[in-house]
Parts: structure tokens; sequence; C-alpha cells
């Protein structure tokens, strides 16, 4: 590709050297490697808009980057221009209800800076080192998703630019099917530059109940309960393992365990600590192992030492063929005590194993495909897996995938996806048809984000 075309209008950075295009062709996934022709570096808005109009006109395919934290590719350009959506990281202002942000900011500097004023966005993950854009693009979850939903629905507006140059502000009420597809579309139909993100205010301290289960029904109808009576603002349920020695599988020995499970459940609060027994009333748990305070951005950081072990420990760099899946509350239970069954757990070293409960599907999201049901259950199989074993464990994800869609449940799109273009018609069912019309009208050269959704055949 010549770039001559674009270097003259483009005020940030074009890079075509071969040292930093192999800084950028793999994602935390490390699954995929893929070089891109350039990596372009914009010093504004102004520079996003330009070279998506330049690319438009010259065919060529353009894919954004924020921190890269995709495992199937997402964020990697095939031969085209990698956008580097980081530099575009300004919080422009954080009023009493709501923040607008550039798409390349990170949750951990939105949350700091609003909570300077007492306020916190409904909905923020818990992993805060990822862009806000790059989490509207997939729908996003938080430990606050069991009562608010996902990150994307609680966008108040958005400043996008289209496959076509067009920069267009939108909002339920101004160019919506263009806000709707945009959140949780993935890229697809346009690249999100700034967003207005609502906030709430929040009391100064957090207090975090953990409790263990050695039954995943009686978790679940804990869940339910909770869910129905909103006693607390952050819940989080994780799979546990304890390993019990190995056993026979054909001529081979593999580790096995006995599950448990881990209900986190925690409640703001003002100067007057909350009354324990009252929030606990009515729960089944096996033992409550631990009470902890903190402020809120402690606890909005509680996952950090976590993180930092990873790092230090070489678990971070890794491969990562994360499937997350969300599955219909009745068949929830079922489908994960027979996947943990069969889950060798020494292959989750330097990873997890999620459950969050989630509320109804909100229909404003319509490319976020989610069972029916009032109550469904978003299931995460999270490992770090060394290259050399990714032969044995990738066949046993992909297993746990199909089965997964074969009792109703929906992939996740941020992890390990790898759809044929059946599969993906499928996923979106009889939503796909508006897709591939978003498609066409938003982005008619299809030069946004290609390679992920296999839209044509």
């Amino acid at each position: 590709m010549a770039f001559e075309k674009l270097k003259e209008a483009f005020q940030g950075q074009i890079f075509t050297d071969e040292e930093t295009l192999a800084e950028v062709q793999t994602d935390f996934g490390g699954l995929v490697a893929s070089l891109p022709a350039a990596v372009a570096v914009p010093s504004s808005i102004k520079d996003v808009c330009t070279l998506i109009k330049t690319a438009a006109a010259e065919g060529w395919a353009v894919t954004t980057r924020g921190m890269s934290h995709s495992q199937s590719g997402q964020s990697l350009s095939h031969g085209g221009i990698l956008l580097d959506m980081g530099p575009l990281n300004r919080i422009e202002r954080v009023g009493r209800h709501s923040a607008w942000v550039q798409a390349g900011v990170l949750w951990s500097d939105l949350v700091r800076q609003s909570l300077e004023e007492n306020l916190v966005p409904p909905v923020f993950p818990s992993y805060l080192d990822i862009t806000v854009g790059g989490t509207i693009s997939v729908g996003g979850l938080g430990s606050s998703s069991f009562k608010r939903g996902h990150v994307a629905q609680h966008v108040e507006e958005l400043e996008v630019i289209t496959g076509e140059g067009h920069t267009v502000r939108c909002s339920p009420d101004e160019n919506a099917a263009l806000f709707n597809c945009t959140r949780a579309g993935l890229g697809q139909f346009s690249i999100v530059t700034r967003a207005k993100v609502h906030l709430r205010v929040c009391a100064p301290q957090v207090r975090t109940f953990y409790l263990l289960y050695d039954n995943l029904p009686a978790l679940m109808r804990d869940c339910e309960l909770l869910m129905i009576e909103e006693r607390f603002d952050y819940l989080e349920a994780f799979a546990v393992p304890c390993p019990l020695g190995f056993k026979s599988m054909g001529e081979t020995k593999i580790q096995f365990a006995e599950w448990f499970y881990l209900l986190q459940l925690s409640v703001e609060h003002g100067h007057t600590p909350p009354h324990d027994d009252r929030l606990l009333d009515g729960l089944r748990y096996y033992r409550k192992t631990h009470v902890e305070d903190a402020a809120v951005l402690g606890f909005a950081t509680r996952h950090e030492p976590l993180y930092s072990f990873w790092r230090e420990t070489g678990m971070w760099s890794l491969t990562h063929p994360w499937i997350e899946t969300v599955l219909p509350w009745r068949s929830a239970a079922p489908f994960i005590q027979g996947v943990l069954r069969s889950l060798p757990p020494n292959l989750l070293m330097g990873g997890q194993v999620v459950l969050a409960p989630l509320p109804q599907p909100n229909p404003a999201l319509p490319l976020l495909m989610l069972p029916e049901g009032e109550r469904v259950v978003h299931f995460g199989l999270l490992p770090a897996v060394p290259r050399q074993l990714l032969a044995l464990v990738l066949p046993m994800l992909m297993k746990a995938s199909e089965l997964s869609i074969e009792m109703g449940g929906k992939r996740y799109l941020s992890g390990w996806i790898n759809f044929d273009q059946k599969q993906w018609k499928d996923h979106f069912g009889e939503r796909w048809d508006r897709l591939v019309q978003w498609k066409r009208f938003y982005d008619p050269k299809g030069i946004l984000n290609p390679g992920f959704i296999k839209i044509d055949g």
C-alpha cells in the first residue's frame, strides 16, 4: 500500500516499519498472529475521520485496537491499517449524571476521576484497564450486571464515524438505529470516538461478604433471591476446584477435583456499617469465610493483586482461549456441573471460572444475543494455557461451546470464537438479515473490522 495521500492530511503518525508492525501482530488471546500493512496513531478524532474517508476511497481495511484484550484476533489487522485508539484518551467532562469521554479512555482513569465527585458508572468491568470504546462494542459486564445489565445499556449518547467517514451523533432519540447497532456491534458499522456514559451517586464504603457453597443449585437459588430483592450492589461468583488426585481416562491419567463455588456479595454504605445478619438472612451458603471493608476505589480495583500475580508469574503472557457463554437459567446448573466434571483443574492455572447471573435481556441492544427468559447465567471458562497444551485444551473448550449452544445458550463475543458463516447466522438468528442490512448501509465497502463476523460467503 502507498500511504502518501493519507499522510498529507493525517496529523498523527503512520508506521510501516517491521518493528512496529511486529509489536501489534497478536492480541491478549495469543491464538492468532497477523501483520498489518500500517499502524495509524491519530492525534485527534479528526484524524480518525480522515483515515476512514481515505480508506473508503482506496478500499483499505481498517481495524481498531484499544488495549487488544480480544482473544480471536478481533483487534488484529490482516494486511490492512491498524488504528490505535489509545491516544484518544481524554476525559472531556464529568457532570452530575454523566461523563463525556473519548473512546480510548481506560475505565481505571474514568472511575478514579468520577469518584472525586462520589460518582461511578452503573456498571464497570472487573478488569479496569480496557477502553470504554472497546467495552461498548462488545456489551460489557461487571459485578453490578446482576441488577443493572450490561455496560452498553448505560451509554446515553455516542459520537461515531461510519464506514464512509461520516461523523454522526447518535442516541435513543437521534439516529437510533446506528446507536443500537454500534453498541455491542463489534465495530462492524461504525467506530466509536466519543461516548456519554451515565454515572450514579455512590456511597463511600463497600462491605464484601465471601460465601462458600458446596452446591451449585443452592448458589443459584440464592442468586435468584438476591436478584429479586436487590439487597446488594455487587455480586460475583466463581467456581473453584479442590484437586483430589488423578484418575484413569482410557490409557491416560488426568487430574480431577471436587468443585466449590464462591459468592462475593458487596454493598455500599456510609459511615454506619450495614446489618450483616439482615443482608445474609435466608441464604444457604456452606460457610461465610471472610468479610472485607474498603473504600469504593479499593473495591473497584480489588482484582489488581490477582492480575499482578499473573503478570509476575508469566501467566499473563500465556494463550487465553476464553470461552464465555450465556445460558438459559433452567439449563445452566446441569451444563456447568457437567463441564466442570470433565475439566482437569490443572488446566486452569492462571485463570478463572466465572458465573454471573443476568437480568432479562434489553431489546435496545439488538445485537447482544442472549437466551430468552427472565434471568440468564453468564458462564466463563477463562484459562491461561501454555502453547504446547493447546492441542489438548482447544477441543475440550470447543466441545463446551458447542454443547452450550445445543442447550439454548448464546456465546458472548469477546472470547475465543471460530464460527463459520453458518454458525454466525445461527448465532444472530432472525436478526441476521438486519445485521447484513446495517453493514451494507453504514459500511458499504466493508472496510471496518473485517474478518471476524463472516458476513459474505
